[in-house]
């Protein structure tokens, strides 16, 4: 137990020391009075703390009483020589901001550029919401694809078919792939009477093009610390033509892995034959169920997503939702393969799309953003694998502290909140971005809630947690 404390403390940093010092020079009490006054009144939540020589200790009432004892009400006294040599102080009275040790402003009290004051003590207050974890890179893949996250896990695909996967509260990783020793327990299930039949087939295939062996396609991180794998695999029908061709395709199965055990713990096909005519895209985890995101080819004006329930063939289709397909998508013919759900309890909306979609109450909710938003989305046809194009990009769904609704959204390299309620639109500030040091990188979502930011930083490897009062 003490090992894994110290663990946590090693790789949890909060940035939360930050502390306002005004450096008394006892010959300059006039300047450092009418100062001291002037920062009291811009700055009333503040909570400075006056340093005087050490040798000035024996004198406090006398400079209690010569302030006024109203006005030094809050203030900390400290008495020590050590500022002025440490902080490289020259003859006067000095406002330091420190945090960590780190000097964020120093300026001669009659002499204070308030605007650059305003941004330090930005800087600060940022700092003072943040929490920093860092992840182990040996643990990583070299480059990421997709990153699966919610406030238990964070998830990494790399270009292989493996995903790391991380208990962001132990720091516990497991590495996931499917491996050669699944390929038969797959097929068992897949073909089920057939197997002996069917598997010798499919298996030399997999031995001739190793590229058709079955493959761990994607996590999803569900509910109650719930994690679901979709894994791809190949099949195969016999075309009934004179020639009696074999015709190759992918089928797809979902299962459940339990993370403590490191262990699948179910795995279960999903029934085509009830998407009909439907094509598979992949399946949302929600509370109660799983819903499959599918689309129909022929007719696009009908719902891309449908309930989920287990039967005797696997996950069968049983009804369906609200969810439709992006208009855009219909009028320039994308497949809704690019076009990634979100969801939040019981509201999805596309990554690209301005409408959300309650799927229990059977509501549809408008996303009133300003036309320049909504106007770009016509060029998703060329841009759609661009994350750095003028597209509203849709990151994620949460709830405030009243219990509105909040999308998290990228729009020409910035990043918004959105309150669907009251239609409150906040940009997220540059100064947050360059504070954290996150660089060019958006925020990854939400943590518990809306009022914590997340992002992942991969050049230094850790995630960045802001919590803020923009809402």
């Amino acid at each position: 137990m003490k090992i894994f404390i110290l663990l946590l403390f090693l790789i949890v940093t909060l940035e939360s020391n930050a502390q306002s010092y005004i450096v008394i020079y006892p010959a300059d009490c006039i300047n450092c009075m009418a100062g001291i006054y002037q920062l009291q009144k811009r700055y009333p939540k503040e909570k400075f703390k006056l340093v005087y020589p050490a040798e000035f200790k024996k004198d406090k009432e006398s400079i209690i009483e010569n302030f006024g004892e109203d006005k030094i009400k809050g203030m900390n006294l400290i008495f020590s020589d050590s500022f002025t040599s440490k902080y490289k102080l020259g003859i006067g009275s000095f406002l330091l901001l420190l945090n960590q040790d780190k000097v964020y402003f120093k300026q001669e009290l009659k002499n204070i550029e308030y605007r650059k004051l305003d941004y330090a003590f930005g800087k600060l207050s940022i700092l003072k919401n943040v929490r920093r974890v860092a992840l182990d890179a040996e643990q990583l893949p070299a480059r990421y694809l997709t990153t699966p996250y919610n406030s238990h896990y964070l998830a990494l695909e790399n270009n292989f078919g493996k995903f790391s996967i991380c208990d962001l509260e132990t720091q516990q990783y497991r590495s996931l792939k499917v491996d050669n020793k699944m390929h038969k327990e797959l097929y068992k299930i897949l073909y089920a009477d057939s197997f002996e039949y069917k598997y010798p087939i499919i298996k030399k295939l997999i031995s001739e093009m190793p590229i058709y062996r079955p493959k761990l396609s994607e996590v999803k991180l569900g509910a109650d610390k719930k994690i679901y794998l979709q894994i791809t695999i190949t099949n195969y029908f016999l075309k009934q033509n004179k020639t009696s061709d074999t015709a190759f395709f992918f089928d797809n199965m979902i299962a459940t892995y339990n993370f403590d055990r490191d262990k699948i713990t179910s795995l279960h096909r999903l029934d085509n034959r009830s998407l009909l005519p439907m094509y598979f895209t992949t399946f949302i985890p929600l509370r109660e169920a799983i819903a499959i995101h599918s689309e129909n080819i022929k007719h696009p004006n009908k719902p891309i997503l449908s309930l989920a329930k287990l039967g005797d063939n696997g996950y069968e289709k049983v009804e369906e939702t609200n969810v439709m397909k992006n208009s855009k998508f219909i009028e320039f013919k994308i497949n809704n393969v690019g076009e990634r759900l979100l969801n939040y309890e019981n509201y999805i909306i596309g990554r690209y799309d301005n409408t959300i979609y309650d799927i229990v109450n059977k509501k549809v909710i408008d996303v009133k953003l300003a036309d320049s938003f909504s106007a770009d989305i016509y060029q998703l046809y060329n841009k759609i694998r661009d994350p750095f194009v003028a597209v509203h990009y849709n990151k994620a769904l949460s709830k405030n502290k009243k219990g509105e609704l909040i999308l998290l959204f990228s729009y020409k390299k910035n990043s918004f909140l959105f309150n669907i309620n009251t239609s409150q639109l906040t940009k997220i500030p540059k100064q947050i971005a360059n504070t954290l040091g996150t660089g060019k990188n958006y925020p990854l979502g939400f943590d518990k809630d809306a009022h914590t930011l997340v992002w992942l930083v991969w050049e230094t490897k850790e995630l960045i947690y802001y919590t803020h009062d923009l809402l």
